[in-house]
């Protein structure tokens, strides 16, 4: 791709940086026709994602890169470089070379990303895929971050003879044009072979800054198309080809068209790009990994995630206004944890049956109050306990009908700076779950919190009604949310007796029949 006469290497890695969105599974009918559109295209490396060790979660097939996807890769993308990437924190010496091991059919080039204080480790381990016979890149993440630690360029002393390329990555979105040379003579003053700019769009300076890099002498420009990529996302293949369009006559944008739109689609269904909380974390250097979280779950709202995120610059004194949730008498309850599913609504009469009969105390506790009114008649020493979280209040607000004065509405403060919306009406009746001392990450999930409410109330064993799971093939924030359940079943697995009494797609929990309960 020429550029100010210049050629200058595209690596398009829409695949590898978009699979954050789509937790590294596409569509096989997207994958052909952008493979086949990127064979047309003056883009000269195409990155599939990346090759992974065995984790605990679940990702698709373009997070391990099985062999069956690189050969198929090549054999729809035969005219160009095929490009793969290890993330350097899973993998040392000896665990990588599993994973580059017969690579070399398929692939051309790997690269190693990285963060600046373990760049030594990325050259060394960088030094052994050159030995596989493939080309090497590392890619050195926290740019912005680099006028505070310039020593890590010391470690590129003569990386040259195993690194191909370094690239420079700007991994919060955070740098602007008037500070890329700086950081291409910090490298250049170590380092003698290529230099590449991988950008991020938090403060829509990707394509600028990479206008800069070009200018100031740099070799490749990483892209994705329509920007996907994590977060914020990334600079747009397509913006970069139509300027390049301009001074080359051989460039056909129609090529572009059709794997253009469906990524469009995907971005109408995942929403990547940038917006006011990406914004704030571009401009003081903020991680992205937490904001994409809250954005995609939809538990809070945007204003929240923006009082978060300037929390972290200048710390709040905000004070918990609720009193700590009140002990009940440690007395023997039915403790039923109510979810979200539909299956609630599909055996109400026989949930509501199971309340009826039970001859100790009851204690109900939703996880949402989306169902709340199915429990309209339920009798009133049923004890009722709703968890708030976020934008919870705004659902239960729509059915206060339903809302009684002897419920009690719980919230988890953990992040006294994430908003919980309680009605006005229910101030009096809302309390705080105290969890201070509890750091797990799961703790704003709302199964998890349920959870700690029953131990907090005495409860040894619940039965679960409404945690149903989902598909397999569903939208990201459902599965992000599946998962995130399944890991609070795993959680307390072995600390509580937890017991789903209808279907559920959830491993690691006990299930019995709720009809098998009511035919005693």
């Amino acid at each position: 791709m020429l550029i100010n006469n210049k050629h200058i290497t595209l690596l398009d890695c829409t695949l590898r940086d978009g699979g954050y969105y789509t937790n590294w599974d596409f569509p096989s009918a997207l994958v052909e026709k952008y493979l086949s559109a990127v064979n047309t295209l003056p883009i000269d490396y195409v990155e599939l994602g990346y090759r992974s060790l065995d984790t605990s979660s679940y990702h698709g097939e373009y997070n391990y890169l099985p062999r069956y996807v690189l050969q198929r890769s090549r054999q729809l993308c035969p005219n160009k470089k095929i490009a793969i990437m290890i993330n350097l924190k899973e993998v040392d010496e000896n665990s990588v070379v599993p994973l580059l091991g017969n690579l070399s059919p398929y692939v051309d080039l790997v690269r190693f990303a990285t963060k600046p204080e373990d760049t030594s480790k990325a050259v060394k381990i960088a030094r052994i895929a050159k030995e596989h016979g493939l080309e090497t890149a590392v890619n050195i993440m926290y740019m912005s971050t680099w006028v505070e630690n310039p020593e890590f360029a010391k470690s590129l002393k003569g990386a040259e003879q195993y690194v191909d390329n370094i690239m420079m990555v700007d991994s919060y979105g955070s740098v602007y044009p008037n500070q890329i040379a700086d950081c291409i003579y910090k490298i250049r003053q170590q380092y003698n072979g290529k230099i590449g700019f991988h950008g991020h769009n938090n403060i829509e300076l990707s394509f600028a800054n990479s206008l800069a890099a070009i200018a100031a002498g740099i070799d490749s420009i990483d892209a994705t198309m329509t920007g996907m990529g994590r977060g914020a996302g990334n600079l747009r293949t397509e913006l970069l080809l139509t300027y390049c369009a301009k001074y080359d006559d051989s460039i056909s944008l129609n090529q572009l068209m059709d794997t253009i739109e469906d990524f469009e689609l995907l971005r109408q269904r995942y929403g990547w790009g940038t917006n006011l909380p990406y914004m704030i974390s571009g401009c003081n250097s903020l991680p992205q990994k937490d904001i994409m979280e809250w954005i995609t779950k939809k538990r809070y709202s945007a204003s929240s995630i923006v009082r978060r995120l300037q929390s972290h610059i200048k710390p709040s004194n905000h004070e918990n206004i609720y009193h700590n949730l009140p002990l009940t008498n440690k007395e023997e309850y039915t403790t039923m944890l109510i979810g979200g599913g539909d299956s609630v609504c599909t055996h109400i009469h026989a949930i509501l049956e199971l309340i009826a009969c039970q001859t100790g105390k009851v204690q109900l506790i939703f996880s949402s109050s989306k169902h709340l009114h199915l429990f309209d008649s339920v009798d009133n020493t049923v004890q009722r306990y709703i968890y708030m979280v976020g934008i919870e209040g705004k659902r239960l607000e729509k059915q206060l009908s339903s809302l009684r004065c002897s419920d009690t509405l719980v919230v988890s403060r953990q992040d006294p700076d994430m908003d919980i919306y309680i009605p006005p009406e229910a101030t009096t009746q809302t309390y705080s779950l105290p969890l201070q001392n509890d750091d797990c990450s799961l703790s704003d999930s709302p199964l998890y919190a349920s959870v700690k409410i029953a131990e907090y109330l005495g409860a040894e064993s619940m039965l679960l009604l409404g945690y149903d799971g989902y598909d397999a093939d569903i939208q990201s924030d459902k599965f992000n949310m599946m998962e995130e359940t399944q890991s609070v079943i795993d959680h307390f697995a072995n600390k509580n007796q937890m017991c789903s009494l209808l279907p559920t797609k959830y491993h690691n929990l006990k299930e019995k029949s709720i009809y098998s309960l009511l035919a005693l």
